[in-house]
Formats: structure tokens, C-alpha cells, sequence
């Protein structure tokens, strides 16, 4: 089957974006050359991701700035088989949106679940149990998925992500800007209650 969102102009996309998001579209535009379509975009970050270059870290904020629920599993399916913890971090940031699809998500959510399990890095650990979080948020049918002891987690790994969770202040200051990141299990309790009902130590 032909995938159509592959062909969709970057330029369409853009126009159903707010226009406070526009100004940083253009800048990350500006920094990857402009790719005209989706598919474009998704060569380029693959490209990027084999060169390690920093071009990926770019077309990763285009696609959270997008806010196409659309990239959802194509980034999913890219993080699977990523191994540097930068890209796996500034790509859990680009699934902003999460797809209205109840079976889509319900299909997804073991992956998400093996990028945290795999994870050498507390700020990967931090960043996937945020993005279960909300999706707990968009589909809390699906918590039932969530309320079982299936990710194994280092306990000085979960240690280190909960200090990170003390200190968010200055780590988004440097990481999250423009990012909604901030206002979501951003107090240590709360983190360690949602984790909690997935890890085990």
C-alpha cells in the first residue's frame, strides 16, 4: 500500500501549525535544507542517524513543532534500532503527539516500554516514562497495560532519574526549551507513583 503521509508537502503541514510554533518550524527548516515532504524529511533523519550528525537533533524538533500524531510510529520504529542516547532523547520529544488510534497506541506502548528497559541513561529513562504518562493521559483505557511489573530498571539508574526529577529547573533550562515537558511529572513523588506501577527495581 502506497503511503500517502510519505508524500504530503512539509509546506501543507505547516499551515494547520500555530503561528508562535511557525518562527521555530523556519529555523529548523532553515538548519536541515528545506525538505520539501514528509518522506524527504524521514530520508534525511535516517541519513543523518547513520552519520551521526547533528542534523538529526534538528529534524527531530521540526517533527515535535509539526504536531502530526502521523510520525508517531515511524519515530517509534527509528528509536527501536538507535543507540545514541542524544538522538533517543531528542526523539521521544518529537512523539509530542500522540495518535488518537486506541489500537495504534495499545501496539506501541511494548516498544516504548523496551527503549526504557534498554536504556544506559537516567534522562531516557526520565523522557519515556513521561511520554507513557501522557499517554496514560490521551488513553487511560489503556492503563491496564501499565499497571503490570514489566520494565526491569537499574535501581541506581531509576536513583539518578529521580535526582534529575529534583532538578528539572535547570535541565529543561538547557534541554526542553519551548518544550511542554516541564509541567509533567515534575515532582519527584509523583514520578516515582506513575513509574512504579511498570519498573522494577
Amino acid at each position: 500500500m502506497v503511503n500517502t503521509f510519505f508524500d504530503t508537502k512539509i509546506e501543507k503541514l505547516i499551515d494547520n501549525v500555530e503561528e508562535s510554533k511557525k518562527i521555530l518550524i523556519e529555523k529548523e527548516l532553515e538548519a536541515i535544507g528545506y525538505p520539501e515532504t514528509v518522506g524527504a524529511l524521514i530520508r534525511l533523519l535516517d541519513r543523518g542517524l547513520f552519520e551521526r550528525d547533528t542534523i538529526v537533533n534538528h529534524c527531530f524538533l521540526l517533527i515535535k513543532h509539526l504536531e502530526q500524531e502521523e510520525f508517531f510510529p515511524y519515530i517509534l520504529d527509528i528509536l527501536k534500532v538507535t543507540d545514541e542516547s542524544i538522538y533517543i532523547q531528542y526523539g521521544i520529544r518529537a512523539l509530542s503527539t500522540i495518535p488518537k488510534d486506541t489500537d495504534l497506541v495499545r501496539k506501541l506502548i511494548p516498544d516504548i516500554m523496551q527503549i526504557i528497559e534498554s536504556a544506559t541513561d537516567h534522562k531516557i529513562i526520565y523522557q519515556g516514562v513521561v511520554l507513557l504518562y501522557r499517554i496514560s493521559k490521551v488513553h487511560p483505557q489503556l492503563d491496564s497495560l501499565l499497571n503490570r511489573k514489566s520494565i526491569k530498571v537499574n535501581t541506581s539508574l531509576f536513583q539518578d532519574t529521580l535526582q534529575m526529577v529534583n532538578n528539572l529547573d535547570r535541565w529543561e533550562a538547557d534541554f526542553h526549551k519551548h518544550s511542554n515537558v516541564r509541567s509533567e511529572l515534575n515532582h519527584p513523588d509523583a514520578f516515582f507513583n506513575f513509574a512504579n506501577q511498570f519498573m522494577i527495581f
